[in-house]
């Protein structure tokens, strides 16, 4: 198998370049032993594929991958270049990348197929269910009891791969020594149910799991005439009723088909089964070395989930973050990132002093100016946050709004039209030209002031950066159904609402709400010239987009929309913005950088 090219990252300083010499060496070459048998503690035997050095040399330190996508697709890495999101063969199955490179450094890698997947045995209850951290935690010790091992375990992998991490490492494995998750994800519940607005997201993933038996989680827990009232129940949802994707599989009996999504539309509020698949609260409890990197993601919890993660209080090891280029650096499998965890697991499980730890703990890509920034912390300490009003005519101003007329936006759900437009109607606000660069890092919340003319509807806010020649880039992007919008104050911050999505607050058509909305954090320089826009939809066609001409072929008249879905019933909006009621978004200014905080102007390059 031939090892993936290895670039000099630019998140990399020239002082950490120059002793890349001093990390392990690509001496070995790669033996594989497939369909070793793991025994869990409850006797299920698993079967994985283990990657080691050949040779007599040792013990190694083991890295586990473990992806419910299983290990042939995650053996499928070894010999294809790792491919673009958006582009002809990408696949999100692969998850566990670069198995060679480690492998051939003095590292074994471990890929097991959890229980219930490909041939492994036992039930499968979910990705990142009690059953698969459980799972994961046998795996660990395992790998730290073979004969090659020198009994320091780290974990791999992005993904589902990545979110599990920090929660096997919160039931502290003794022998797990280090982590590095890419694609962390903080709140399960969000990622699923973006500010309570059911999304499609995980549908496509159910079929690419080759699950040999599954069941939900609502099954197991609940008598089979609760179980029947919770899918009658779940078909009545009008969004899942239009859709066939989501009513495929609520039909049938017992609901085996997709067990996954099944039980993700069979809990639209949040509770004790998203919790216990969630890193709320558990932080304290994470004893190892964690590395947390992500994408900067305009939808889901990546971004924010890597930065809560690192930020809480309560995780008291070493911790570094590193947020890093959505459009170009998103390749599976995943190699992006390969010398800097090379740097990280050579720390931590082999004790090679790589200067890691004695870098500045946050490494950032600054968008707009498209170079690499070292922070001390997250968000950085100068951050001020700023008020811009919506106003009338399409106006973002810093003034506060004067008496203005509510704009007003018509949503036609699809599925009851005939024919839609090719654009979905929008209502825009964009401010004057900046001044002069000014960079906006940080958290970002929306607030408006709405009311509508049903009992609920669904709100998307968009974040964009347009240019002189009006060539717009998405930062950011925000979810809230109007019911989930009560907001919870005690874990609130500036730019982050956190809401109360345990229940449904009940909304009186025609009346003037508060709608606070949480944005994925950002790191933008606007060029002098360039407009702050900010755009509010009922539903949004994109998905999964970076700019204008780099979006994803995602239509929101399909039944796949890869995000929120459509509301089902037409919804007159009004977005009021006056003295009464001044909508405004919450903008993380974040001030000129320290100096020698740019990675290759600072002293050690």
């Amino acid at each position: 198998m031939r090892e993936h090219m290895v670039e000099i990252p630019a998140y990399m300083s020239k002082g950490a370049a120059a002793r890349l010499g001093e990390l392990s060496s690509p001496r070995h070459e790669v033996q594989v032993e497939k369909d070793r048998t793991i025994i869990l503690r409850d006797g299920v035997r698993l079967h994985a594929d283990v990657y080691r050095p050949s040779g007599s040399d040792g013990p190694f330190p083991a890295l586990v991958g473990f992806s419910p996508f299983g290990k042939e697709a995650q053996a499928l890495s070894r010999d294809r270049d790792p491919i673009q999101i958006g582009r002809v063969l990408f696949d999100q199955s692969i998850e566990v990348g670069s198995i060679d490179f480690f492998v051939r450094r003095g590292y074994v890698v471990v890929v097991p197929s959890p229980r219930g997947i490909s041939t492994s045995e036992g039930r499968w209850t979910g990705p990142l269910s009690r059953q698969d951290q459980q799972d994961c935690y046998d795996v660990v010790e395992w790998a730290a009891a073979q004969s090659w091992s020198s009994g320091r375990v780290g974990m791999i992998g992005t993904g589902f791969a990545g979110k599990l991490q920090p929660l096997v490492a919160a039931l502290q494995p003794p022998h797990l020594a280090a982590i590095l998750p890419i694609e962390v994800v903080d709140d399960l519940y969000l990622d699923s149910y973006p500010g309570g607005t059911v999304s499609d997201i995980n549908y496509p993933l159910c079929s690419y799991i080759p699950t040999i038996d599954s069941i939900s989680e609502a099954e197991l827990e609940n008598s089979p005439a609760v179980l029947r009232e919770m899918l009658r129940q779940a078909r009545e949802q009008p969004e899942i009723a239009t859709n066939s994707y989501y009513y495929r599989g609520l039909d049938s009996w017992p609901p085996r088909h997709y067990t996954w999504n099944v039980d993700i539309l069979l809990h639209p509020l949040d509770g004790a089964f998203w919790r216990h698949r969630s890193l709320r609260d558990r932080a304290q409890h994470i004893n190892v070395p964690v590395y947390a990197m992500s994408f900067y993601t305009e939808f889901g919890r990546s971004t924010a989930g890597a930065v809560n993660l690192f930020a809480d209080p309560d995780l008291q090891v070493p911790k570094k973050l590193l947020l890093i280029d959505p459009l170009t650096e998103k390749c599976l499998p995943f190699a992006k990132v390969d010398l800097e965890a090379l740097r990280w697991y050579d720390h931590w499980l082999k004790g090679v002093d790589t200067g890691m730890m004695e870098e500045a703990p946050v490494k950032l890509l600054v968008m707009g100016e498209n170079r690499y920034r070292c922070e001390d912390q997250w968000p950085p300490a100068r951050l001020v946050h700023q008020k811009w009003f919506l106003g009338a005519q399409g106006a973002l101003a810093e003034a506060p709004p004067q008496q203005a007329e509510p704009d007003h936006l018509l949503h036609r759900p699809p599925t009851l039209v005939s024919q839609m437009p090719e654009e979905v109607p929008v209502l825009r606000y964009t401010s004057a030209p900046m001044a002069q660069d000014t960079e906006m890092t940080g958290p970002v919340e929306v607030c408006l002031y709405a009311s509508i003319d049903v009992d609920d509807a669904h709100f998307i806010t968009k974040l964009w950066d347009v240019d002189a020649r009006g060539f717009r880039t998405l930062l950011s992007t925000g979810h809230l159904r109007a019911s989930h919008r009560a907001v919870l104050p005690s874990r609130s911050k500036p730019g982050a609402p956190v809401h109360d999505h345990t229940a449904a607050q009940p909304v009186e058509p025609g009346k003037i709400y508060e709608y606070r909305m949480e944005l994925a954090p950002i790191c933008n320089l606007f060029k002098q010239g360039h407009a702050v826009e900010l755009e509010f939809k009922s539903m949004d066609q994109q998905g999964y987009s970076y700019t204008e001409t780099a979006s994803l072929p995602l239509l929101y008249t399909s039944g796949r929309v890869a995000g929120a879905h459509p509301g089902a019933r037409f919804v007159n909006y009004l977005i009021y913005h006056d003295v009464s009621y001044p909508s405004h978004i919450l903008l993380p200014l974040a001030g000129e950088a320290p100096a020698g905080s740019w990675i290759g102007e600072r002293e050690e390059d």
